[in-house]
């Protein structure tokens, strides 16, 4: 995406948009394994096993969703 903007924009293309364009991904996920996860885990306790997880829109993640069945695999059907 880098290279592509400083292309389109005319803009200098040196050592430095290369190792941004190449190193940004890696690196955010490098310090997300190493820092980010070990710190949020260690500050927020552990979520209980029965309590299901659901997100903000209201689906459950425990079992796939809404309207799926017992197993998990979404594979019953839906009256509409």
């Amino acid at each position: 995406m880098f290279l592509i903007l400083a292309v389109v924009f005319h803009g200098a293309i040196g050592v430095g948009t290369i190792v941004t364009a190449f190193f940004t991904g890696p690196l955010i996920e490098f310090f997300t394994q190493r820092v980010s996860t070990p710190l949020m885990a260690s500050v927020l306790p552990p979520a209980a096993a029965d309590e299901p997880v659901t997100t903000a829109a209201g689906v459950d993640e425990t079992t796939g969703g809404e309207g799926s069945d017992a197993a998990g695999d979404g594979s019953s059907a839906r009256e509409n």
